[in-house]
């Protein structure tokens, strides 16, 4: 949010959904407070859950519900069209994560938008003319996922598949020229063979870059809410009753830390807390805290 609340219920919605986001990030959750792959295969998992997290992946690159159909006609291209419109000239000792190219394509090449509903309606998977609803749950991450599940990847293959857009055009080109049996090759169809081909090596970057860039992330959302603090004389939202993000980052904290955990009874009180005991620990490395 780059404007100032307006209204003392604009302001706190929006320190509502800051302090969620910078006190409560998602991803602690699924490193310290979820059960191990292995526990969840084991026990089973829902149906969907491939497609969501899959969608995650390039929910995470910067792909909205508004970029469903021009995913599902790129990923349906010829896989030399396909990084062709995602190239980039990064220096291969710095290469750029091509998964954001995308995310600009329908800004640079408008059109793409629109050969992804013509895919979509020639395929019938529109209902009147529109993306299905089951498409758009979880901002759109069901409807990303899809074609990605259904061309065979599962949950478990999604660091790998954000470790592929690293490696820099021209090595992604040389892997895919290895695998495919010709030029007109589909995109999506290469994609199973080419991450079991090179599994492990892509999971370990993938893992990097997705800490990396959430933990960019998180602190420019500290950086954000510090600054706009400084500015809030009055303090309204330190009274206000704590966040469930401020909850659940107080659980793994005190989990990973083997203390006690307060009943927090306003914000305030369980941001002090926070802050004292070095979270967002994922991200923060103090004094005092690994």
């Amino acid at each position: 949010m780059n404007e100032t609340p307006q209204s003392p219920q604009a302001l706190e919605r929006w320190l509502e959904n800051e302090l969620a986001h910078v006190l409560g990030d998602s991803t602690v959750l699924e490193a310290q407070l979820t059960t191990s792959e292995g526990e969840q295969t084991a026990v089973g998992c829902h149906p969907n859950h491939h497609k969501f997290a899959l969608g995650g992946v390039l929910a995470g690159a910067g792909l909205r519900v508004a970029d469903i159909a021009l995913v599902h006609w790129w990923l349906t291209q010829p896989w030399t069209e396909a990084l062709s419109l995602i190239r980039d000239d990064a220096s291969p000792q710095q290469p750029a994560y091509l998964l954001r190219r995308l995310s600009q394509l329908s800004f640079l090449r408008p059109s793409a938008a629109v050969h992804g509903m013509e895919y979509l309606h020639d395929h019938g998977l529109l209902v009147d003319g529109r993306l299905p609803e089951n498409w758009l749950r979880e901002g759109g991450k069901f409807g990303l996922g899809l074609p990605l599940a259904k061309a065979g990847l599962r949950a478990e293959d999604r660091h790998a598949f954000a470790g592929l857009w690293t490696i820099g055009f021209e090595a992604l080109a040389d892997l895919m020229s290895a695998i495919a049996a010709s030029k007109q090759d589909r995109l999506v169809d290469l994609l199973r063979p080419l991450l079991d081909a090179h599994h492990d090596r892509l999971a370990s970057r993938g893992k990097q870059s997705t800490y990396l860039r959430a933990r960019a992330r998180y602190l420019a959302n500290c950086e954000s809410f510090a600054a706009y603090d400084g500015q809030d004389q009055l303090k309204r939202w330190r009274d206000l009753p704590p966040t469930s993000g401020q909850g659940f980052l107080a659980t793994a904290t005190a989990r990973a830390l083997s203390v006690d955990q307060p009943d927090f009874l306003t914000r305030g009180d369980a941001a002090d807390w926070l802050f004292k005991h070095g979270a967002n620990l994922r991200f923060n490395k103090r004094e005092g805290h690994t």
